[in-house]
């Protein structure tokens, strides 16, 4: 009788251990970027639009809620912004859709690719877009299990994804002139 006991107890957990489980917030949060310049005081980051819910029986997924949650520590790691608002009429607003999130390979190793639309706006004003192309990959060193490798891999992608943004804002240049007139034109 204990066998079985033992038996079934091993089953269940080998099974649960197999379960799909989304990219977390810690995996795609950037913590290794400081921007060069503060661009701005408060943003406030719309709802991430695009991602999809990981099922439990299905493949690792990057959920909307966890990408904006992780967007949104990471840009206050960057500096790029000191604070995150919640007011839906501030100066600065992002819109992020994630565009597609590949399903990597059978094998030892999986890489995943992101693509993600970002729309930065000043004062309703669009002042920076662009879709950025990231890839992520884990390793059997990474994790042993295959389902949970897929989340690293979706949390590499993802966060090389948010830190790609950032070096781009830091390279552009949003000119005291081109603000004014945003400022004016409304």
């Amino acid at each position: 009788m204990k066998l079985r006991y033992l038996v079934l107890i091993f089953f269940v957990s080998f099974f649960l251990s197999r379960c799909a489980s989304g990219a977390t917030i810690e995996g795609m949060t950037v913590k290794d970027y400081k921007s060069e310049k503060l661009i701005g005081d408060k943003i406030f980051v719309k709802p991430v639009i695009g991602g999809e819910e990981t099922s439990p029986f299905g493949i690792s997924k990057i959920s909307n809620k966890n990408f904006g949650e992780a967007f949104k520590k990471s840009i206050l790691h960057s500096n790029a912004f000191s604070k995150i608002s919640n007011a839906t009429n501030d100066d600065w607003i992002i819109e992020i859709s994630i565009i597609s999130v590949d399903k990597p390979k059978f094998g030892f190793n999986f890489t995943v690719k992101t693509i993600i639309d970002y729309k930065l706006y000043y004062k309703n004003k669009l002042v920076f877009s662009k879709k950025i192309d990231q890839s992520g990959k884990a390793t059997f060193s990474d994790a042993t299990i295959g389902q949970k490798r897929v989340r690293i891999a979706n949390e590499f992608s993802a966060k090389k994804n948010i830190k790609s943004l950032f070096e781009s804002l830091n390279e552009i240049t949003l000119d005291e002139m081109d603000l004014h007139s945003a400022e004016t034109k409304l």
